[in-house]
């Protein structure tokens, strides 16, 4: 469902890489299952070096959109990502929407530890995601996307958000985030916080109006593809 994304910047030169977390796609492992976010960060850390081992001597820029926003941040704040050139958010999970907070953190620790792969429904509809008719019905019909979080998951994304938000300052990347204006699921407001926070001298934050949250898959998709191409062109002449 992203395959249009790819081709537009391979086909202005860039070589375009892509995994599915753990859980995710086609990537083995219980759907909705990880014991500790980490394990997301350490596997996009081993991704990212066998992108640099294939393509060495390319300038490197990180796109991370939702979870894997979260994962992209979290590789940055733990060193990881070495000499990255920059880092792209796109609705980037930084913080839930008030309705999404399942429940109270001391029962979310607890369901955690006494019930961690306790699977429940993770409440995502396809019209929360794109205005756009054709990819709605895509992920409608795509057999590999999961509707799931288990209890950990769920508290350890919960830990990673608030831990990507306090460390915020440690982002020193040149750094462009893109956020949903109607997201149903990421709060505009924690991405906006995490922005102004963030250390980056070289920063960007665009409030996509009227849309949901796969600003990727929007209808106006194209918009925002140019302010990345023109923004990673930038990089790139440097």
């Amino acid at each position: 469902r992203y395959d249009h994304v790819a081709r537009h910047f391979a086909e202005q030169g860039h070589v375009v890489c892509a995994m599915d977390a753990r859980g995710h796609g086609r990537s083995p492992g219980q759907r909705g299952w990880v014991r500790d976010y980490r394990e997301y960060v350490d596997d996009f850390a081993a991704f990212v070096e066998l992108v640099r081992a294939r393509h060495a001597g390319r300038p490197l820029v990180v796109l991370g959109h939702s979870n894997g926003g979260l994962i992209a941040v979290r590789a940055v704040q733990s060193g990881l990502l070495g000499a990255a050139r920059g880092l792209i958010l796109t609705s980037p999970l930084i913080g839930l929407r008030a309705h999404r907070r399942a429940v109270p953190d001391p029962v979310a620790h607890a369901l955690s530890t006494l019930v961690p792969r306790l699977p429940v429904p993770n409440g995502i509809r396809s019209e929360h995601l794109t205005h756009d008719p054709v990819l709605l019905e895509a992920h409608r019909t795509d057999r590999r996307v999961h509707k799931v979080a288990t209890a950990r998951w769920y508290w350890s994304m919960t830990l990673a958000t608030r831990a990507a938000l306090a460390e915020a300052q440690r982002v020193t990347l040149p750094l462009l985030v893109a956020q949903a204006e109607l997201d149903p699921i990421v709060d505009p407001a924690a991405v906006a916080e995490f922005h102004e926070r963030a250390g980056s001298s070289d920063k960007r934050l665009v409030l996509r109006q009227g849309e949901y949250h796969e600003i990727l898959n929007e209808t106006a998709r194209r918009e925002l593809f140019a302010i990345i191409s023109d923004w990673v062109a930038r990089l790139v002449a440097r």
